[in-house]
């Protein structure tokens, strides 16, 4: 059973915009290619039109979506954390149910004139023997 993915580095962005990028320009970085519940994104070749995109509500108790092109909306998480600049945190249960969360905590740390970026994701423990490892090998904020 994974117990908790912990991930740490350093961007080449102030605190705000790094946390800018990662909290409300999720579209930009996210895999949607290869992590998504619209059934176009799972084929070898790119669908032609429009791409499902992620909206995030950027408030406590906001939810975080993927929105296909059609407007079908898959809620992916539930924000218990929305401090801009510092802290973002939610109840993570993509493709299942919100009594299934696991939770994420993403801090945003000034490092200099870069920001340094914890991610902690935990809560494995709630999935029982469905737990698998996750695919958390890369995380990254480049634009």
């Amino acid at each position: 059973m994974v117990e908790k993915i912990e991930k740490t580095l350093t961007v080449p962005l102030p605190r705000e915009a790094a946390f800018d990028l990662f909290a409300r320009q999720m579209s930009r970085w996210w895999p949607l290619a290869r992590h998504s519940f619209a059934p176009a994104n799972h084929s070898t070749a790119p669908a032609p039109g429009p791409e499902p995109k992620i909206t995030v509500e950027p408030f406590c108790g906001g939810r975080i979506c993927e929105e296909t092109p059609d407007g079908a909306k898959a809620t992916w998480a539930t924000i218990t954390d929305w401090t801009p600049g510092h802290r973002l945190s939610f109840e993570w249960y993509a493709g299942r149910g919100p009594d299934q969360a696991t939770s994420v905590a993403v801090t945003f740390t000034d490092d200099g004139a870069e920001t340094r970026v914890h991610l902690v994701h935990d809560g494995f423990d709630r999935l029982g023997t469905s737990a698998a490892t996750p695919g958390a090998d890369s995380l990254s904020l480049a634009a």
